[in-house]
């Protein structure tokens, strides 16, 4: 064997094992961008729902119509965190 064909194997394996490697790196990558998505979009609806309570809150006066809204939250996340 010569000095180039041990060249071009040693070569050839090292760029096999860059191209697995960025393969299992660019899959982790696109799975870390979609969990993040989710995480993004469930946080907008969280803050759509304290939105939402903050906006009854202040339509209502009475303390038995605060507490029904109070409770009507409260069950809206224990039903959201199942």
């Amino acid at each position: 064997m010569d000095a180039f064909e041990i060249l071009v194997i040693v070569l050839s394996v090292l760029l096999g094992i860059l191209l697995i490697v960025g393969i299992v790196v660019g899959i982790l990558f696109v799975k870390i961008i979609k969990d993040i998505r989710n995480i993004t979009e469930k946080a907008s609806l969280a803050a759509d729902n304290i939105e939402h309570v903050a906006e009854l809150f202040k339509n209502t006066s009475s303390v038995a119509a605060i507490t029904k809204v109070v409770a009507n939250a409260v069950h809206m996340f224990k039903k959201n965190k199942e």
